[in-house]
C-alpha cells in the first residue's frame, strides 16, 4: 500500500519502513513538535498532510535509541486507538466452475 513494509499492531497502522525512511503514526498532538527535528517531514498522500504521520529519514534514527523513541512514539499513540476490525480472508476456490 505504501510501496514498504508496514506493521500492524492491534490491527492498525504503526509504522512502516523503507531503506531510506519510516513513516511513523504519532500523536497529532505531538506533530508540530516532531517537526522541528532534523529529517522528519509531514507525509504528503495526494496533496493532503496528515497530521500524525511524520516520515523520518534514516540519518534520523541511526542509532538503537533513537529508533526507539520513534517506535515507542508509535506504539504509544497506538495504545490510544481503537482496535482495529480485523477482515476475514476470503476463501477463493481454485477449481473452475463448469
Amino acid at each position: 500500500m505504501f510501496g514498504s513494509l508496514g506493521f500492524m499492531v492491534r490491527d492498525n497502522l504503526c509504522v512502516t519502513a523503507r531503506p531510506e525512511r519510516l513513516m511513523c503514526r504519532i500523536d497529532p498532538a505531538l506533530h508540530d513538535e516532531s517537526l522541528k527535528q532534523e529529517g522528519v517531514e509531514t507525509v504528503v498522500m495526494k496533496g493532503r498532510p496528515y497530521l500524525g504521520y511524520v516520515f523520518v529519514a534514516s540519518t534520523a534514527v541511526n542509532t538503537n535509541a533513537a529508533l526507539d523513541r520513534w517506535i515507542d512514539l508509535c506504539l504509544q499513540h497506538n495504545a490510544t486507538l481503537p482496535a482495529g476490525k480485523q477482515k476475514t480472508p476470503v476463501a477463493r476456490s481454485t477449481s473452475k466452475a463448469g
